[in-house]
């Protein structure tokens, strides 16, 4: 009895590495300069720690590591096939190296789990633009217009007005050029400048186009003050 007390007081004071190391809780405290051998460790006691395979991937997605990046992260898919987080993980490696077509996969799934999330849907815009998929970059731009955010009121004036992902729609384009010029957009102002003056959105309004290509000015001149 008293030798095994003796024991484990001895283990104890020889610190984790004889006693029993917590790899899982080391990996979530450490900080990025020295987290990967904890992390490393956390997965080799359980090779499904989310946490873990998170953090080493976010270390390798920052150095260089993209590939190496995307493999952890695709375990963590198949561990947490719910987290709408780890596909937009996924979705944001591939981004990073410009492979939109492979990042959109991930990109649907993340925004059919949490279609509310503006971060995805910034992130979904850039995607499915880049990848051709009008319609989905629409929907994503619809998302970011209605949540107040003046580039996507812009990209939504642009898509009306082009007809891209959406039937064109010069009504539908102006009113949403105007929200974004109104946001402090300045670029669609200089859009409602050109258009007004000659009614390329169904309209004719010369004081109106006079005014926004007056705002956009004033905001040109801003910058180089």
């Amino acid at each position: 009895m008293r030798a095994a007390l003796v024991a484990t007081l001895l283990l104890s004071s020889l610190g984790p590495a004889l006693a029993g190391e917590d790899w899982h809780a080391r990996c979530a405290a450490a900080p990025v300069e020295r987290a990967i051998k904890p992390c490393e460790e956390a997965l080799i006691d359980n090779p499904q720690d989310s946490l873990a395979l998170k953090r080493l991937g976010d270390i390798y997605l920052g150095n260089r590591g993209e590939w190496h990046a995307i493999e952890l992260y695709s375990l963590r898919m198949l561990i947490e096939p719910d987290n709408p987080e780890v596909f937009f993980d996924q979705a944001a490696a591939f981004a990073t190296m410009w492979y939109f077509k492979e990042a959109s996969p991930a990109m649907h799934r993340a925004l059919e789990l949490d279609p509310g999330n503006l971060q995805f849907q910034r992130l979904a815009a850039i995607v499915f633009e880049q990848s051709g998929e009008a319609e989905a970059a629409f929907a994503a731009h619809l998302a970011l217009a209605q949540a107040d955010i003046d580039t996507g009121m812009y990209d939504v004036a642009r898509d009306y007005h082009y007809g891209r992902g959406t039937l064109a729609d010069p009504s539908a384009a102006r009113l949403w050029y105007v929200r974004a010029a109104n946001a402090g957009h300045a670029a669609a102002m200089r859009v409602l400048g050109d258009t007004l003056a000659y009614g390329e959105l169904g309209v004719i309004d010369k004081d109106a186009a006079d005014y926004w290509h007056r705002q956009a000015e004033a905001i040109r001149k801003s910058y180089e003050e």
